[in-house]
């Protein structure tokens, strides 16, 4: 299951709420919401992200916890306005190090996952004040 195409044409809407449904993916079309600053998508069955992500410049806060995720999708890392990423209660097993291009990242969640370790270089995020691990 994913959203429907039409989802794009919403280029205007500044917040998405798709939480608690079977959703696998995103269709691409999603990256035509320029002005999505917050998605929640909780409680689905999601496994990756497709590339359309890196075009939500204004993307500030992701909520993509209790899905499929089995690492943090590497699209994420260029969106630059992120703020809150919240990935708890999926199945990744390692952090990347390169989670610190983030540098605007105040709010991390991993909990509830499969990890053993976190990178040393969290600390170069000067900005994160809230971390769930």
């Amino acid at each position: 299951e994913e959203l429907p195409s039409f989802i794009g044409s919403y280029t205007r809407l500044g917040f998405l709420s798709c939480s608690n449904n079977r959703l696998q993916f995103f269709c691409p079309e999603v990256g035509n919401m320029l002005s999505l600053r917050t998605l929640f998508a909780r409680g689905n069955q999601i496994v990756t992200l497709n590339d359309g992500f890196a075009k939500l410049s204004t993307l500030r806060s992701l909520e993509l916890s209790e899905n499929q995720l089995r690492s943090i999708p590497e699209v994420i890392l260029k969106l630059s306005e992120l703020r809150t990423l919240k990935v708890n209660g999926n199945l990744i097993k390692k952090v990347q190090k390169s989670v610190v291009g983030l540098m605007g990242l105040h709010s991390l969640g991993v909990a509830a996952n499969q990890l053993t370790e976190l990178p040393n270089e969290l600390g170069e995020l000067a900005k994160l004040n809230e971390l769930d691990a």
